[in-house]
């Protein structure tokens, strides 16, 4: 097949066509020398998707690969066949195969849709992101042009090398996800994601997208509008996008019930006897550890020796900057009696060695629900969240939801329930403002009770 040339006839016909095609994006080249050079260039190939085995009889995709001024856009081209009937140097089908003129013609219609496509941009001045010309090809031809739209994934992966420098991987890993669910809702639906699609209609796709398709729960869906939110913004700061209604995006949370230990719960397990079980007399230990500094799992794995410093009052404290968020505020944690108890336990190598041996938070969390059933923490705890409008209610004993996390909300709640104020537990906690501190407590009925009759007695 002799090679087709995008706007080849314009240019031979009329000297006019060599001047310069200027658009607010695209500069066309001026001079005919140039012209012809880029004219010599094949428009269009084609190649196999799967032409490991020359020799194989399975038919596979032709995809075509169509270059022009300095861009490439790669396709398939619908149709198949098998490798043998394949010439690799000439790039398409042999001369022996059955069915050479027809296919010889059918992928020369498809080289002729995507030059017609092409034209169709030139003659408006501009010249076309390989996305966009594809979408002419298969007739989205209601897709705006590239350079209004831009790319939102092509912009994500920009923001998230962006937020690579200032975020914790933890933060990133969110931003990472929230871009494959949109990679997966873009294939279920059958739609392609743009800044101009970001309106109240995706908001509500979306969201059924990811409570029916991905089963997840109403404040795992809040967290990924909110990370959509915070791209939007930052590409609206950029220039990329003059849209706001991301803005009103609802991102609700609910506030299920804290799971936490009671002081008299906290306490059994501190006094359980752990002799024969060296394995979860460990875990024990670093989940009371946590319960009486209010640390989190990822903090007391990083505990060395010599971050544990005395006050000018002789009394032993935990100094410590927080992992999560990067805070250059460092915390000065008091221990108390049952605290220094548990270190008294364990040896201190060196100054800069761990206090406690490493362990996986997986398998912490594993062990923690074997020590709470053998600790007896068994009262009957329900579980109600939401997936959409659908209820998701789990039942049963403490122990089998008790987790590192569960720690961190014991200390709140019974800090509080014993009388500590809400500005001294942030000072431990770490908290930068009550409203989320408060997620981490617990309500108490027998103390709830108990206020209530001290308030209203006579």
């Amino acid at each position: 097949m002799s090679p087709v040339y995008p706007y080849r006839k314009k240019v031979e016909n009329s000297s006019e066509n060599l001047l310069p095609l200027v658009s607010n994006q695209f500069t066309f080249v001026s001079k005919l020398s140039e012209v012809d050079k880029k004219m010599k260039e094949n428009a269009a190939s084609y190649y196999l998707k799967d032409s490991k085995n020359e020799k194989s009889k399975v038919e596979t995709l032709i995809f075509l690969d169509f270059s022009y001024y300095r861009k490439r856009l790669r396709m398939s081209t619908k149709l198949s066949i098998a490798p043998c009937n394949w010439d690799s140097k000439a790039k398409l089908p042999k001369k022996s195969f059955m069915k050479y003129m027809e296919l010889k013609e059918e992928l020369s219609q498809c080289e002729k849709e995507a030059i017609e496509s092409l034209n169709f941009y030139l003659e408006q001045g501009t010249i076309p992101e390989p996305r966009t010309l594809k979408a002419r090809i298969l007739g989205k031809t209601n897709l705006k042009h590239e350079a209004e739209i831009l790319d939102f994934k092509e912009r994500y992966i920009e923001f998230i090398e962006e937020k690579g420098i200032e975020v914790k991987e933890l933060t990133l890993k969110k931003y990472r996800t929230l871009l494959l669910l949109i990679k997966e809702y873009e294939v279920k639906l059958t739609s392609s994601v743009r800044f101009d699609t970001i309106d109240s209609t995706f908001e509500k796709k979306f969201k059924h997208f990811l409570t029916t398709t991905r089963k997840q729960k109403t404040d795992t869906v809040s967290k990924y509008l909110e990370c959509l939110k915070v791209y939007m913004e930052w590409a609206l700061n950029k220039g990329y996008h003059k849209l706001i209604a991301f803005k009103g995006f609802k991102t609700p949370k609910t506030k299920p019930d804290v799971i936490y230990l009671t002081y008299n719960e906290l306490t059994k397990l501190i006094d359980l006897n752990l002799q024969d079980n060296q394995r979860l007399a460990k875990v024990r230990d670093m989940f009371c550890f946590q319960c009486l500094t209010g640390q989190r799992f990822s903090d007391l794995a990083r505990l060395r020796w010599n971050e544990l410093i005395k006050n000018t009052s002789g009394q032993k404290e935990w100094h410590l900057f927080q992992q999560k968020g990067n805070k250059p505020k460092k915390l000065e944690i008091l221990l108390v009696p049952d605290a220094l108890s548990i270190l008294n336990r364990y040896s201190n190598d060196s100054m800069n060695s761990l206090v406690f041996e490493e362990i996986s938070n997986q398998k912490f969390n594993v062990y923690l629900k074997e020590l709470g059933k053998l600790a007896g923490i068994n009262d009957n705890v329900v579980d109600r969240r939401y997936c959409g409008k659908e209820a998701v209610i789990r039942s049963g004993p403490k122990y089998q939801f008790m987790t590192s996390h569960t720690a961190r909300r014991t200390y709140v709640t019974i800090s509080h329930q014993r009388g500590m104020d809400t500005k001294s537990i942030m000072n431990v906690t770490g908290h930068e403002d009550a409203r989320t501190m408060h997620r981490y407590l617990g309500s108490h009925k027998a103390h709830t009770n108990n206020q209530a009759l001290k308030a209203w007695m006579r």
